[in-house]
């Protein structure tokens, strides 16, 4: 979800580790799990937030004691829509009390091996781009435009790699089509 997501890049900017293995309880979604550099690890999606005192440096111990007092120190985190198979259909939900349902027009569902295909394609996209972010990749806001990329965010190199070319130019890469973008 988005709040776990929001979850782990402010984590990630305070100098936390998000790590390549995935929570295992049953009632998490599979995130993965962070790591500070003390070793101290913990889940975002079920909200199994550290100790303000257990958090990599006194700098981030400030920053976040600062972010929880702007958001009333309490994190509750989203509950997935497990039980709703429209949402895991992939259809779109109107919960607004307005009346305008007669101009609300749900996209076409696709099949379900194209959803499985998909399902498959962004757990590949995640697995990869989780290991390049270990060694010093960036993820950047584009997505791929390969036709067969279904939205995969693009990535860039480390500045110190190999993989800059001559001129300086930094990659902007895809995971599934492996094509470098400009």
């Amino acid at each position: 979800t988005s709040e776990v997501s929001s979850i782990l890049g402010r984590y990630m900017l305070l100098g936390w580790t998000l790590t390549d293995v995935n929570c295992r309880r049953p009632n998490c979604i599979g995130c993965p799990l962070m790591r500070s550099k003390d070793g101290i690890e913990f889940c975002a999606s079920l909200g199994d937030k550290p100790m303000v005192d257990s958090s990599p440096s006194s700098s981030v111990r400030t920053r976040l004691s600062e972010h929880d007092n702007k958001k009333s120190g309490i994190f509750t985190p989203p509950t997935p829509l497990l039980g709703d198979n429209r949402a895991q259909d992939g259809l779109e939900i109107d919960r607004d009390d307005d009346d305008d349902d007669d101009e609300w027009i749900s996209a076409p569902i696709a099949d379900r091996e194209t959803l499985q295909a998909r399902r498959l394609q962004s757990d590949l996209a995640s697995s990869r781009i989780g290991n390049l972010l270990l060694k010093g990749w960036i993820l950047l806001n584009g997505q791929c435009q390969g036709s067969d990329c279904w939205g995969v965010p693009l990535m860039r190199s480390p500045k110190n790699s190999y993989l800059v070319d001559s001129l300086g130019l930094k990659r902007k890469y895809c995971v599934i089509c492996e094509q470098d973008w400009e």
